[in-house]
């Protein structure tokens, strides 16, 4: 899972699978599971620098909202994995 490989968060429980997204079916084919998780402890984050992660921020949803509509996050992954939990949420 992403999230324990790239901040070696180890305390993390599955606690739903939404389904996969791809980046991009006309040109990489590489399916994506998104999960909802449940993160017990961030007492021991360490970024992992060989994929250039030099920093985290803990954001609230309007934050994260505003970043996206901003494209100061524009990751498609992220976009649509924060979709996807967003119609899990409402529906």
């Amino acid at each position: 899972m992403e999230v324990q490989s790239e901040l070696n968060i180890t305390d993390i429980s599955i606690e739903k699978d939404l389904g996969e997204i791809m980046a991009n079916s006309g040109v990489i084919d590489s399916h994506v599971h998104i999960v909802i998780v449940k993160i017990n402890s961030i007492d021991n984050i360490k970024v992992q620098r060989s994929e250039h992660i030099v920093d985290y921020t803990l954001i609230d949803f309007p934050t994260l909202c505003r970043m996206i509509k901003q494209n100061e996050i524009v990751d498609g992954f992220t976009i649509g994995g924060l979709f996807k939990w967003y119609l899990e949420m409402s529906f």
